[in-house]
């Protein structure tokens, strides 16, 4: 299995483990999960690993002692879940491993056993690495718990300054959205007057086609005021030019009123984006 492969098993597994969390919190995960660290290499998921094993690829072949020490202290060993044959000796599979691996980075980080037993949700109890007698040591609740509601309060604190950005943030998008929306609909009821006009325009010119029509014998002079208002020239009594002149307005018009009905089409389709993006915004307030 590729190294890669093997942390992302990890990261998987240990997802929501007390010392894996303490340590993604308060120190660095990276650190820990360090790809160029020999022990991802040599790692294996279908092996069992003594005591001296667990020491060589932890980096501390010297100090297996230690480990043994950690396995046999009862505030530990049910976190660690290393098992043991029937000749008592320890075996342990990754799993258990990886937790040692994790003890010994907060044995780095200054943390003691008994600090890792609280952490754990263990009564505090000094355990002796050799022969001697058990003494209590000083609990040390008090102080974790402090530090523990310390650390609640700044991860509330940053929460609170996250979702005030997320809030101010929602509030700008849907003011701009709105003024988008503004702007568009403005626009839109520009389009629709000047359509309007348009169609009153074209039928000033269709009433004056029909005239041209019905009476091409008519005198230019009755025409006269008509022509000027269209601004078509009456020097000539030449219908058939005069019905060209206003049946070249009538296609302008016509291609007008096409760029007008494709403007306002992107209009309608953009207050309803806007629509759709208000909605899916809500009212951050």
């Amino acid at each position: 299995m590729e190294i890669h492969d093997k942390i992302q098993e990890i990261r998987s597994v240990f997802g929501r483990d007390e010392l894996y969390l303490k340590i993604q919190r308060d120190f660095d995960l990276d650190e820990l999960l360090n790809p160029e660290d020999e022990f991802y290499e040599k790692l294996t998921f279908d092996e069992y690993y003594k005591t001296k094993e667990a020491a060589a690829m932890l980096g501390i072949a010297d100090k297996s002692q230690q480990i043994l020490n950690h396995l046999n202290n009862p505030n530990l060993a049910d976190y660690i879940k290393a098992t043991q044959s029937t000749d008592r000796r320890y075996r342990l599979t990754w799993q258990p491993l990886f937790r040692l691996k994790m003890l010994f980075y907060l044995f780095d980080k200054n943390f003691k056993p008994n600090d890792v037993a609280i952490l754990l949700g263990a009564t505090a109890m000094y355990v002796p690495p050799t022969n001697e007698a058990p003494k209590s040591s000083v609990n040390h609740s008090s102080n974790t718990d402090l530090e523990k509601f310390k650390d609640d309060l700044v991860e509330f604190e940053k929460h609170q300054q996250q979702e005030m950005m997320k809030m101010f943030n929602a509030i700008n998008e849907r003011n701009q959205v709105l003024l988008e929306q503004a702007k568009a609909e403005s626009k839109m009821e520009l389009i629709i007057q000047q359509l309007d006009d348009l169609s009153n325009v074209e039928k000033q010119y269709e009433i004056l086609m029909n005239i041209l029509e019905e009476s091409e014998k008519a005198e230019p002079i009755k025409l006269k005021s008509i022509f000027k208002w269209m601004q078509i020239s009456d020097e000539k009594t030449d219908y058939n030019k005069q019905k060209i002149d206003i049946n070249s307005q009538l296609n302008q018009i016509k291609t007008k009123r096409e760029e007008l009905q494709s403007n306002l089409k992107d209009v309608k389709e953009k207050i309803s984006l806007c629509t759709t993006k208000i909605d899916r915004i809500g009212n951050p307030n």
